[in-house]
This record gives C-alpha cells, structure tokens and sequence, in this order.
C-alpha cells in the first residue's frame, strides 16, 4: 500500500511533465508563428525593394540597366567555353518532363540570346511553333543566322523586351515558357511573372532558372568585397557592389518555389546549374572548369553535377526550376 510519502514523489514528477508539456507545446506554436512572422516580413521587405528600385531608378538608370542587358549578350552561350556543357546539363534536368517528339507544343523562350534552347526545341519538335525574344538585335541576329544555317523552319526569332512580348501572346497559349538565366537582369521579374504564367495553358511547363544568392555571396567574398556580399545575403535585388547604377536579382531555393506555387505552378523539380564547376569568372571555376577536361571526365563531372545540383540547389551559378500550371 502506498503511504502519502511515497505519493509525492509521483505527484511531483507528473505536474512536471504537464508543465514541460505544456512548455514544449508552447515553444512550438511560438516558433511556427515566428517563422510565419518571418515569411511575411521578407515579403514586405522584398516588396518595399521592388518599390524603391522602380522609383529611384531614375532615366540614366533605366538606360544602364537595358545597356548591361544587351552588353551581356556580346557573351556567346552557344559558342562560348563550357556552356554546351551547362546547355546539356539544363536539358538533361528538364527532359523526362517533355512532351513526346510527335508532339507539336507552342514554345516561347524569353532571353533566348543567341537561341542556345530555342533552336534545341527547335531540333527536337520539327511541327512546333517556337519564338525567341531577346532585347539584343546582335543576339537576334546571330541566332536567326544559327537557324537559317541548319535549315531550321519551325522558330522565329524577335528583337523585343520582355515587357512588350508578353502583351503578344494570348492567355493560356503557351505549351512551354523558358525564362532561364533572364531574371538575373530583370530585377523586377516579379512584377510580371504572374502575367507570364498566365500566358501558359493549363498542363503547360515553366523551365526557369535564378541566380542563386549563395554563388553571388561566394563571388562578392571571393574578392573580398564583404560588404557588398553582408548585402546580398539580406537582400533580393539591387547593386552587387556599391556605387553600382545596374541592378540584378538573386534568390534562394525555398523562396522561389513558394513564389511559383503561388501561381497555381506545380515544382516537379528544383536543381542547380554547375554546383561544383564553373567558367572564367566563376568563384567555381577554381574548383574545375569543363572544357579542359576529355570527353569521358565531363561526362563523369556532369554525373556528378546531376546528383549534387538536386541535393544543393543553391550552389549551382542558377538554380532551374521546372514546373507545371495546375489544371483546374
């Protein structure tokens, strides 16, 4: 029998756990609120950027920043060292989600450059219809060039920005939309990428690729401009370095795929781009870069790249994200 001694102790340790119960219940509702806090705040933070970018970015600004845009197609993706490298490792993440070789989808492909993907699709849908737009007449120019030389009669290229293009396109039209490696110089994509999806029918894929905040903290710390890569970490859009009148845009993994669900897209897949190798430039060229390894080294080093870019998106240069318009 128990006396009210050996009660006590029972007593004790029960009210003791009801209260660390209690406690760790409370802890946790409190974190999930903060984390919600958190969320909202980063979003308002990224909104009132938005806001201040398009306010102060005054006419000098403006033409800066179209001037960065077409200066930065003076870079051949198709001809470059390395990037038939990156081009195949895109197309091997985005492939399986394809339609078939028979099919014939509508595809457009903004800041298609020198048509590095647009004149793929092309290769790969002979009854498709394909545009690619950039704002670049060089660019333009070399990729209809590129598409008369292969005899390639399914795309059309057009000089125009991203702005102005998408007023072109009727809703839910699209079977395909590339948006990759374009944001970077679009700070406020944004702005109109609600409008861009919904260009896209139901079914229909998204392949879009970001700069990914880590590579440009990794590159800013590499040179030592510290400061400037505090910034970057806290921030979304704006100068990489001060004093910078050109403004870019870099994101993380677990920001983006919110942003695009929350445009009725389905993410099939989030994968980095070149998460252990880079080009000239690159803080991940000093690591190894493609073009000076034999064929049978790269295809080792794209295994690699395949299996690690899934397992750390946020270390490739962009990280891609496939995704597909819900069907309601």
């Amino acid at each position: 029998m128990l006396t009210d001694n050996s009660r006590r102790p029972t007593i004790k340790y029960f009210i003791k756990f009801r209260t660390d119960l209690v406690y760790a219940m409370l802890l946790k509702i409190l974190r999930k609120v903060l984390n919600k806090v958190g969320r909202i705040l980063s979003k308002m933070e990224m909104g009132i950027s938005t806001r201040i970018h398009t306010d102060t970015l005054g006419v000098f600004n403006r033409q800066a920043q179209q001037d960065i845009v077409i200066s930065s197609t003076k870079y051949n993706m198709r001809e470059s060292p390395g990037e038939n490298f990156y081009a195949k490792q895109y197309w091997a993440n985005f492939k399986e989600y394809l339609p078939s070789k028979t099919s014939a989808p509508r595809v457009a492909d903004l800041g298609c450059g020198q048509g590095r993907f647009t004149l793929e699709f092309a290769r790969e849908y002979s009854q498709a219809q394909i545009v690619g737009i950039d704002l670049s007449p060089d660019a333009i120019d070399n990729a209809r060039t590129y598409a008369s030389s292969e005899r390639l009669t399914n795309v059309e290229f057009i000089c125009s920005s991203i702005e102005d293009s998408v007023k072109s396109f009727d809703s839910s039209s699209l079977d395909i939309l590339l948006f990759t490696e374009t944001s970077f110089y679009f700070p406020n994509w944004r702005n109109i990428f609600g409008e861009l999806c919904s260009k896209v029918k139901p079914g229909g894929l998204i392949i879009a690729s970001f700069r990914s905040t880590y590579f440009n903290v990794l590159l800013l710390t590499a040179e030592q401009r510290l400061a400037d890569a505090e910034r970057v970490v806290t921030s979304r859009q704006g100068p990489l370095w001060a004093q910078n009148p050109v403004h870019f845009s870099w994101n993380n993994s677990m920001e983006l795929v919110e942003e695009l669900q929350s445009q009725n897209l389905e993410v099939l897949r989030v994968v980095g781009i070149g998460s252990c190798s880079g080009i000239t430039g690159d803080p991940h060229a000093t690591i190894v870069r493609p073009w000076n390894l034999s064929q049978e080294e790269q295809d080792r080093l794209m295994r690699v790249e395949l299996a690690m870019g899934e397992i750390v998106p946020d270390a490739g240069r962009y990280i891609l994200i496939v995704a597909r318009k819900k069907i309601v």
